[in-house]
């Protein structure tokens, strides 16, 4: 049986810091096109057989390689007028395979709204799981990683930094 997996776009996005961090000042293009690329590489939705329908609010903005995208089973839709969130509704309600239907979001709005379709709904953790688990952290990244520096080095750092401006003022 294969799935079809309809993601909030930019609420994924919110929740992938690699792919968009905490900044607001970073372009949305490069990011959507690295959470599509992702999709293509890692295959959060499983089986190459899945399709996978990204939804993001606005208008047709992107200048990507299509073609190869639905080679790969993913469709990019944009929400025109209405937000994400009502086209994944309109979507979902519109679809015959609400058995084989799975909608990524964070969303908990959206996430009622389709729970009376009867569809299920799975949080974007749980969506990124199992490819989160096959490639774990760079060892930067890890929580495990010391974060403080010693005390010895904290003075280090201090000693050069007064041997350096007090030489300028």
């Amino acid at each position: 049986m294969t799935m079809h997996f309809m993601l909030d776009g930019y609420n994924v996005l919110m929740r992938i810091p690699e792919l968009f961090g905490k900044r607001v000042d970073i372009p949305f293009e490069p990011t959507r096109e690295g959470l599509l690329q992702f999709l293509a590489k890692y295959r959060p939705q499983g089986s190459e057989k899945n399709d996978v329908s990204v939804v993001f609010d606005g208008f047709t903005a992107m200048k990507m390689d299509w073609q190869t995208l639905r080679k790969k089973g993913i469709q990019v839709i944009f929400s025109d007028e209405k937000s994400a969130d009502d086209k994944i509704f309109q979507m979902v309600q519109d679809t015959e395979r609400h058995r084989e239907t799975v909608v990524v979001t964070d969303d908990r709005e959206l996430s009622e709204r389709i729970g009376y379709l009867k569809v299920k709904v799975v949080s974007i953790q749980e969506f990124l799981s199992k490819v989160i688990a096959k490639y774990p952290k760079p060892a930067a990244a890890r929580d495990d990683v010391k974060k403080r520096l010693s005390p010895n080095e904290e003075w280090k750092i201090t000693e050069e930094l007064k041997k350096i401006w007090l030489k300028r003022t």
